[in-house]
This record gives structure tokens, sequence and C-alpha cells, in this order.
């Protein structure tokens, strides 16, 4: 999803407070359900977040409220559902991607507005 102001970036991503706003909304006083899928090149652990019957990161491609991205922890049928919900919401325009300006993915987002670096 687009950066927000945190202790890493200094400035919000186009978008990303509409997001954060509309993912807080959708958890609200709902039970949340992670489920560790595996760790990341970082040292992360990666987790399938579940809200009732919404698998979160399914739910936000969808929407065009963020980026897929590869992971060696998801199984190619996962990946290759994700990359399409991802791209049918670029296609479309859904979300961040009918926003004007160009779009950053959050890695390069915070390479360039990085806190204290």
């Amino acid at each position: 999803c687009p950066e927000v102001i945190s202790n890493y970036v200094t400035l919000d991503q186009p978008y990303g407070r509409e997001v954060a706003d509309s993912v807080r909304l959708l958890i609200k006083r709902k039970d949340v359900v992670l489920d560790s899928v595996g760790v990341d090149m970082y040292g992360r652990t990666l987790v399938k977040i579940k809200v009732g019957s919404i698998d979160l990161t399914e739910y936000i491609l969808e929407k065009g409220w963020g980026w897929y991205s590869l992971s060696p922890d998801i199984t190619s049928p996962q990946l290759d559902h994700l990359k399409y919900l991802h791209n049918t919401a670029k296609i479309q325009m859904i979300g961040l991607w009918g926003q004007p300006g160009r779009k950053y993915r959050p890695t390069t987002w915070r390479r360039l507005y990085r806190r204290g670096g």
C-alpha cells in the first residue's frame, strides 16, 4: 500500500491516507486472524490476514490500493491469483491506478523520502 508519514518516511505517498483510512474502517471493531506464512528476505514474518471471510491482501489488490510483490514463501497458484488481481485493478484504473501522477512502489518512496537518512 502507499506509504504514510511514519518513523520511516517524511512525506505521505499520494493516495496513502485514503488507503490507510479505508483499511482502518474495514477492520475496526472486528476480529482479525493472522496466519504466519513465512519470512521475507529482510527477516520479517509474512502473514495472511483475514477479517471475517475477507482475505485482506486480496481485498487491497482488488480495490487497487496496493502493489503485488513476489514472495518465495507463497505458492505459484496463490501468486498468480494476486498478480491477476493487481493487473486487473491497474488495467481498469481502480483505486490508486485511477489517480493522476506517477506511481512509485513503496520501496522506492521510502528510499526517496527516508527519515533521518
